[in-house]
């Protein structure tokens, strides 16, 4: 008997929500839409808390590694190089 009573106080408690807000201009906007209309961001999926999650930008992060690589390739051909 002691069993099923703290099976059920084990239980988790899941939200279900119906709008989420947006994590750069904190505008509400509905659960399925993908893109803010208020300033056009792309996000994600809802969190538990209500808010929605920011979206990886790969090329901007593709981008600073190119950047830095071609920035360490000038450094060694201007300074290294013999």
């Amino acid at each position: 008997m002691a069993r099923k009573k703290d099976s059920a106080a084990k239980k988790v408690e899941t939200k279900i929500f119906t709008v989420k807000k947006c994590p750069y201009c904190y505008m509400y906007m509905a659960v399925k839409d993908m893109q803010c209309k208020a300033c056009g961001k792309r996000v994600g999926v809802v969190d538990s808390s209500g808010w929605a999650r920011k979206v990886m930008d790969w090329q901007a992060y593709l981008g600073a590694i190119v950047a830095v690589v071609m920035f360490l390739a000038f450094y060694w051909w201007a300074f290294l190089a013999k």
